[in-house]
């Protein structure tokens, strides 16, 4: 391959993925800097699995074991890709960096959801919107199995409770794309609740936001995980000693009747807490309570 040949593949591999609708974002950057490494440290005029694998390690230690892996999947699909045109193309095994084992995955009960959101209305000034805003946000996420982010970059205009059946409407998100999403009547009903509440308390002069901030914004990823991790580091104190280490906790969506249609389907009501399904919600929390851990072993 001749010196200048490598990048006008990149740029080529870079406009197909374009023209395929995937966000390249970060992997354009990364990719980049594959080959000017590959350019200046490969002498032998073909691309060997070993040099991808030295620049997949040639980040600092902070990057950790996840991101060297994560770098070495970049490369790999690019070269995987050149291989089809380029002869002597070496495509590194996807095995040769190991990726951190995922902790195993906790599916919270009826009751217990139940519980979480009805222990998110004392968190916050009372007097305020906070602690509706957060159960209410909780309670969407669960019943609906919308991402976190879809929830909180909802405006007041994506929220079509009249419809029938009402709908959410979730602009650009993953591969820039949108779509509606309908929502149980129960569900839309307490929506209603909160826009009744959210205007009362004249939050609608502060925001566009459906969901809006105590500074009158949108409100923060970050500040929905911590709000979560002090929920559940709350209930723990009521509930049970905490336990440190990490766990994924998940919200079943099939579960539709947590909190909004008690007893109106059995089936949707069963204690299915072994299970996960790909359709939920996940957020990560470093403590569980105890008696929950026991349960989660025993499944």
């Amino acid at each position: 391959m001749n010196p200048g040949d490598l990048l006008l593949h990149l740029e080529a591999y870079l406009a197909l993925v374009n023209a395929l609708g995937f966000s390249l974002r970060a992997r354009e950057r990364l990719l980049r800097n594959f080959v000017a490494f590959v350019e200046v440290n490969n002498t032998s005029g073909t691309i060997s699995s070993q040099i991808a694998l030295d620049w997949a390690c040639s980040v600092s230690a902070r990057c950790g074991v996840s991101g060297r892996a994560a770098r070495l999947s970049i490369a790999r699909r690019f070269l995987f890709h050149l291989s089809a045109m380029v002869p002597g193309i070496e495509v590194p095994s996807a095995s040769l960096l190991a990726r951190p084992q995922r902790s195993k995955p906790f599916l919270f009960s009826t009751e217990e959801i139940s519980r979480l959101l009805n222990a998110a209305l004392s968190i916050g000034a009372q007097a305020s919107l906070q602690p509706r805003t957060l159960s209410t946000l909780l309670g969407l996420l669960v019943s609906s199995g919308l991402r976190a982010n879809e929830a909180l970059n909802l405006e007041v205009s994506d929220v079509l409770l009249d419809l029938d059946p009402p709908q959410l409407e979730i602009r650009k998100t993953k591969f820039n794309k949108s779509r509606l999403v309908p929502i149980h009547e129960t569900v839309a009903n307490k929506l209603r609740q909160y826009a009744e509440l959210r205007h009362r308390l004249n939050y609608e002069t502060l925001s566009d936001y459906f969901f809006v901030s105590e500074q009158g914004g949108r409100i923060r990823y970050k500040a929905l995980y911590s709000a979560f991790q002090k929920l559940v580091s709350s209930w723990e104190s009521r509930h049970g000693k905490a336990v440190a280490d990490p766990v994924f906790i998940r919200f079943d969506t099939d579960l539709l009747s947590i909190v909004y249609v008690r007893g109106t389907s059995k089936a949707l009501m069963s204690e299915r807490i072994c299970l996960s399904f790909p359709s939920t919600l996940a957020i990560w929390s470093r403590r569980i309570p105890t008696g929950i851990r026991a349960r989660r072993q025993s499944c």
